[in-house]
């Protein structure tokens, strides 16, 4: 969940890595327009469209499900 809005990916036999997961995940981020993200093995990069602010984020699988949670904070320049 993103600024309320909750971005889902669920994995299949497909993704066997967290590198896959990431991936795909960051797919699912990345067509928001109020985000650019990417992944970089699994970890993800997202940057906020508007802010222009970065942060990363680590998926973990608990039981089956990919949980990804961020907060977004505002640094002063």
């Amino acid at each position: 969940t993103l600024a309320g809005v909750a971005f889902d990916f669920t994995a299949t036999v497909a993704e066997t890595t967290m590198d896959l997961v990431a991936a795909e995940l960051a797919a699912v981020i990345d067509a928001d327009a109020d985000y650019i993200a990417a992944a970089v093995g699994s970890v993800i990069t997202i940057t906020h469209a508007s802010h222009n602010v970065a942060f990363t984020c680590v998926p973990s699988i608990v039981p089956s499900t990919v949980t990804l949670t961020a907060a977004i904070t505002q640094e002063a320049a």
